[in-house]
């Protein structure tokens, strides 16, 4: 199941990166669009953590 979660952050990460520099976004930019941390944005970015589903829900609101 391990394995499993790291591939959803892996790719969770390269999507939400992808649509932000798609919209030209900064990683400031985006977290104070979204109220989170820039670390926090870069965290999921990175694959390090996967937003939880409100989260989610408020990505795919704004692209």
């Amino acid at each position: 199941m391990k394995k499993d979660s790291e591939s959803l952050s892996h790719n969770c990460g390269y999507k939400l990166s992808d649509l932000r520099k798609t919209h030209k976004l900064t990683q400031a930019e985006l977290a104070d669009k979204l109220n989170i941390s820039k670390s926090t944005l870069g965290h999921y970015e990175q694959g390090l953590s996967v937003p939880p589903p409100q989260l989610l829900l408020s990505f795919s609101d704004f692209f």
